[in-house]
């Protein structure tokens, strides 16, 4: 505990972001030996099904179907070290060139932007103390300036047409006709 303090004031030093994890024990390790039963017995009921997305593993890299995901594998999602490389390796060799993080505590990101590289775009969803709609729609901005295709209209309606000058030059003001005391 001591060694991992000393490490997070030294990151914190470097202007990393740096916060301990409150969990009674470590994840993806033998620490985690212990638990792996009782979480197998909890489980047991867990009757997995197919999804209309996709899912690749952290665990082996690869697509899984909905239905493998049953209690063992949770338990061995639990031990097993997390192969994210792997699994944003699969998606990258068939083609995924754009990610987004959903999580209000984007972490993965800088990892991510490492392993796609600059053939992929990587993005947060959400920022933790920020207005969840005008975050989701700067990031959808930025998925659009990276030439991913945003479906805007279904995002927010597709508004009435405004009518513009025929020349540039006419001298004439199109605001939006007032509605309920706002333009």
């Amino acid at each position: 505990a001591a060694a991992i303090e000393g490490l997070a004031l030294h990151l914190a030093g470097l202007g990393a972001f740096c916060r301990r994890v409150d969990v009674a024990y470590a994840s993806h390790c033998a620490r985690v030996d212990a638990v792996l039963e009782p979480l197998r017995a909890a489980l047991v009921d867990l009757r997995p099904r197919d999804g209309a997305v996709a899912m690749i593993s952290t665990v082996t890299g690869a697509r899984i179907p909905g239905v493998a995901l049953d209690a063992a594998y949770w338990c061995r999602n639990l031990r097993a070290p997390v192969r994210f490389d792997r699994a944003i390796a699969a998606l990258s060799d068939e083609g995924h060139r754009a990610f987004v993080e959903i999580s209000a505590r984007p972490v993965l990101g800088i990892p991510l932007e490492r392993l796609v590289g600059a053939q992929g775009v990587v993005l947060g969803s959400l920022r933790r103390d920020a207005g969840e709609l005008a975050t989701m729609n700067a990031g959808l901005g930025s998925l659009h300036a990276h030439g991913v295709p945003v479906d805007w209209a279904r995002l927010h309606g597709r508004g009435a047409p405004v009518g513009l000058p025929t020349y540039a030059w006419q001298h004439v003001d199109f605001w939006q006709e007032e509605r309920g005391g706002q333009r």
